[in-house]
């Protein structure tokens, strides 16, 4: 079953008690996620790996090289039409873990929300703080990428000062799009996503 981002509704996620996450995570892992559904869990993990190392708030709360790892908990709805997954992060400074949902497209599963907890977070049952999804990050690609000139590092950090971004929020989405084209990436996407990150941290929750 296809369906729009806009429209996607999201299946209700059991929560994990973070004590039990923090035990027996070897054990969630391997449970977690239905058989027919580990394929699509996959892909959805993958997307939201990419968006978090992408985003220069996470870089900045979480550290460089952050890892997507083993589900503690999924939840899918009736009609195959939204998936969500909630994960452990490694290779961060922190312990931390992540909440994506995606939907189903023509194109495939599709990321569209994305948030991140750290101990003290996921302890309440709550988000340090949610990226921009990534359809509405590259719906705005191509306006901004005409109004600073194409597609550059000083086009990410001209974007999130305009956004309202601080200086050094602002820095860091310039930092995140500088290591993207020099590793070849030159879509809008990459840099639409460092901008998006730096304009998305005064909405973010509490801080980490």
């Amino acid at each position: 079953f296809l369906c729009s981002a806009a429209r996607a509704m999201r299946p209700p996620l059991k929560t994990v008690p973070l004590p039990l996450k923090l035990a027996g995570g070897l054990f969630l892992f391997a449970t977690s996620v239905p058989p027919q559904l580990k394929t699509q869990a996959a892909a959805l993990a993958q997307q939201a790996q990419q968006a978090l190392r992408a985003d220069p708030i996470v870089t900045m709360e979480l550290g460089a090289g952050v890892e997507v790892g083993g589900v503690f908990a999924s939840a899918a709805s009736d009609d195959g039409s939204g998936l969500v997954i909630n994960c452990q992060l490694s290779g961060g400074n922190v312990w931390a873990e992540c909440t994506a949902f995606g939907v189903a497209t023509e194109a495939g599963l599709e990321l569209v929300d994305l948030s991140v907890a750290n101990m003290d977070a996921a302890m309440q049952g709550q988000a340090s703080f949610t990226l921009a999804p990534t359809w509405r990050a590259s719906a705005g690609a191509d306006l901004v990428a005409g109004k600073f000139g194409g597609w550059t590092a000083e086009s990410a950090r001209e974007a999130a000062l305009e956004a309202g971004a601080s200086h050094e929020e602002a820095e860091a989405a310039k930092r995140v799009a500088e290591a993207a084209l020099a590793g070849g990436d030159t879509s809008a996407a990459a840099a639409a996503g460092a901008a998006a990150g730096a304009r998305l941290a005064r909405a973010r929750a509490p801080e980490m």
